[in-house]
């Protein structure tokens, strides 16, 4: 291979290595959003506006990202 395909190749399996993190963290949530309904957890008020900060945040690096 040469020097430009190395590369892309690298990238790549950079790549597959990132969106399996991302799923495993995926996966992750899930399970803890199962346990918390099946406890019937509830989040204070302050918890709540932390969790929409959060989200707010994310959804902007969606949002710069794409």
């Amino acid at each position: 291979m040469n020097h430009d395909d190395n590369t892309a190749v690298n990238i790549t399996l950079q790549a597959i290595n990132d969106f399996e993190r991302i799923s495993d963290h995926a996966i992750n949530i899930v399970e803890s959003v199962e346990e918390i309904k099946d406890k019937n957890i509830a989040f204070s008020e302050y918890a709540v506006e932390e969790l929409r900060i959060m989200r707010g945040a994310v959804d902007e690096i969606l949002q710069i990202t794409a």
